[in-house]
């Protein structure tokens, strides 16, 4: 099974890419599909996705590039309470390309971006997805605010990606240690992000800080 890892940001100092990495190095056939790369125009057509027939040679390299896959993992930032703009985007010049395929949405933000995971359920089952699972990351900011301080942000929030629904099974449930950090003028910031994925090892990444 071809596991496709959609990257839903596409902001510079992006977490999405970091994180899209790490699920990757645990799948053993998955390619990360990074929309900033693709560069998609906003979808202006005359014609329905539905029709299939395509005008543009970039959006047929999209449609062949999805049909390549047969499973794909969704990860979005929470913006405003809603999902990324660019996935939505990618959604919709197609139609056929998405249907009856299994999907996992990802979801990450200071409020756990389930309201962004949640929408882009609806999004996904209008073109007839077999979505999976929602699973939010929440960054919690307990922090300690001071002049020339640090500030620490903690997320005791656990993702479980249950991956195991549509994929080999021969991962185990594991903890692992998120960790980013950046320095800013005036305060060294670490972020922790602990959450449960079907993996084999403990991993600890160094992340830019950005959604």
């Amino acid at each position: 099974m071809r596991v496709g890892i959609i990257v839903g940001s596409i902001r510079s100092n992006r977490v999405c890419l970091d994180l899209a990495n790490l699920i990757k190095s645990k799948i053993h056939d998955s390619v990360i599909i990074d929309l900033k790369e693709w560069d998609l125009p906003m979808f202006a057509e005359s014609y329905m996705p539905r029709d299939g027939v395509y005008n543009s040679e970039r959006i047929i390299r999209w449609s062949n590039e999805i049909k390549s896959h047969d499973m794909f993992i969704f990860l979005t930032p929470q913006y405003n309470w809603g999902y990324s703009a660019v996935i939505k985007n990618s959604i919709d010049h197609l139609y056929h390309e998405w249907v009856s395929k299994p999907a996992i949405i990802v979801c990450y933000g200071s409020k756990g971006g389930s309201k962004a995971g949640h929408q882009l359920e609806q999004v996904l089952n209008g073109v007839r997805m077999n979505v999976l699972g929602v699973h939010p990351i929440k960054i919690d900011e307990i922090a300690n605010w001071e002049s020339w301080g640090d500030a620490i942000i903690n997320n005791t929030n656990q993702l479980n990606l249950c991956l195991g629904h549509g994929l080999s099974g021969a991962f185990a449930v594991k903890e692992v240690s998120f960790v980013k950090s950046v320095e800013r003028p005036n305060a060294f910031i670490e972020f922790k992000v602990m959450y449960t994925i079907l993996t084999n090892s403990d991993l600890n990444l160094k992340m830019n800080v950005g959604l």
